[in-house]
């Protein structure tokens, strides 16, 4: 798409808003190859790539008596007082779940408490479990720190801290479980923002302090080149020019806000009053109705555009009553200088590359999944399967993997 992004006739909102207010985008979508084939969306709302900050139930600690943990020991403290004392206050003890999380999830997993390890990523669904360190691609799951973390994991699930269906249960009983109309269900979570009837009871806390170990939390690469892979031109358009051109008109800041949440004052998800726009939160049993009438939804939720910082800055936009949370939650963590800086930015590989790392990644990851659900759930033991568990991944090739990945983030950063 080179031609068309950098020429101004064809695309002149691109080259005014991302060209001219947000260039170091490009870096983000340029292929190994020096070229761009997909196009990304960017909402740089403050905040809102760092996904997964811990919630605790305020109400919960009050009613207990208990102030905000702000080390391991204190959340183990607060996490026994909610599994045994009525926290919720409904007159059963044994109903409440002190920490909520489910696996395969892009928010609420279990990987979002390795941040407290200092081990920034997420699973081999959305981060091959890498990150880096001054530097240097690390593969979580070799290190000892992830060990240690494993060993909390199994600790809370045996105490029944954890919810222990967090590898069997679906996410109907995990969303009814948020959306109980009875009573508060759960203690913590880790999300972008809590769900259901109670989530007004519910503060984001800083990272509690891990003895020996400094918290660093995972920030999504898409706040440095949103998010990718939104729009691709085939070679079998007929008119490139024109493609493009449309495409274009989804840059600005008013056909984004649009095509993804509905005509302004049409739909109850965006409103336009003198000028400003405002993305409203509504009920999700009303957003249910709206969920299909949208442009966005005819490309299957795939649609490139942008939101800038300026638009918010220029009050062009009002944030919505979510954002300000993710922006409130931003700048906590930010204040306590637990936001991890040095990114993995999820380059794009080398077509080889990418087909050698495809060949490895199902032996390696099915062998990280067994065993990390045997350690936590108990079934072994972590201390003594540690070496043969290595020794096993080292037979995988997983010293390749963290090479490719190496050379493809050198790539990256010397562009």
């Amino acid at each position: 798409m080179n031609q068309y992004l950098k020429d101004p006739k064809v695309m002149p909102v691109f080259n005014s808003r991302i060209l001219g207010e947000k260039a170091d985008m490009l870096t983000g979508i340029t292929s190994p190859d020096g070229n761009i084939y997909a196009l990304p969306y960017a909402n740089q709302v403050p905040g809102t790539y760092l996904e997964s900050p811990i919630w605790i139930n305020k109400v919960w600690l009050d009613h207990l008596g208990l102030s905000v943990p702000t080390t391991l020991a204190e959340l183990e403290n607060v996490m026994e007082a909610f599994s045994t004392k009525d926290a919720n206050g409904n007159g059963d003890p044994t109903d409440e779940i002190p920490l909520l999380a489910r696996t395969g999830a892009g928010f609420e997993h279990l990987e979002a408490w390795l941040s407290l390890w200092g081990i920034p990523t997420k699973d081999s669904t959305f981060e091959n479990f890498v990150y880096v360190k001054d530097g240097k691609v690390v593969f979580a799951p070799t290190t000892e720190e992830y060990k240690a973390y494993i060993k909390t994991m199994q600790k809370w699930y045996e105490k029944k801290w954890l919810w222990n269906e967090y590898f069997t249960g679906s996410p109907q009983t995990f969303s009814a479980i948020q959306n109980d109309a009875n009573a508060a269900k759960y203690g913590i979570i880790t999300a972008k923002n809590p769900a259901g009837k109670f989530a007004d009871q519910y503060i984001a806390i800083v990272p509690p302090v891990v003895e020996g170990y400094k918290p660093k939390f995972y920030l999504n690469p898409a706040y440095l080149s949103g998010s990718k892979g939104q729009f691709e031109l085939t070679s079998h358009s007929k008119n490139p020019e024109i493609l493009m051109a449309f495409i274009d008109q989804l840059y600005l800041m008013e056909n984004t806000l649009e095509a993804y949440n509905g005509v302004a004052n049409e739909d109850p998800r965006l409103s336009l009053n003198n000028g400003v726009y405002t993305v409203n939160s509504i009920p999700a049993e009303e957003m249910s109705k709206y969920a299909s009438n949208t442009f966005r939804n005819y490309f299957q939720n795939n649609l490139p555009g942008a939101v800038l910082e300026s638009d918010y800055k220029n009050g062009k936009v009002e944030m919505s009553e979510a954002d300000k949370v993710k922006g409130e939650t931003y700048a906590l963590y930010e204040k306590a200088g637990v936001i991890n800086t040095e990114v993995w930015p999820r380059p794009y590989l080398d077509p080889d590359d990418a087909a050698k790392l495809n060949e490895m990644r199902t032996d390696i990851f099915n062998t990280v999944s067994k065993y990390r659900a045997s350690w936590i759930t108990g079934q072994s033991d972590i201390d003594k399967e540690w070496d043969a568990y290595l020794n096993s991944l080292k037979s995988m090739k997983v010293d390749d993997l963290v090479a490719i990945m190496q050379k493809t983030y050198d790539s990256y950063m010397s562009h």
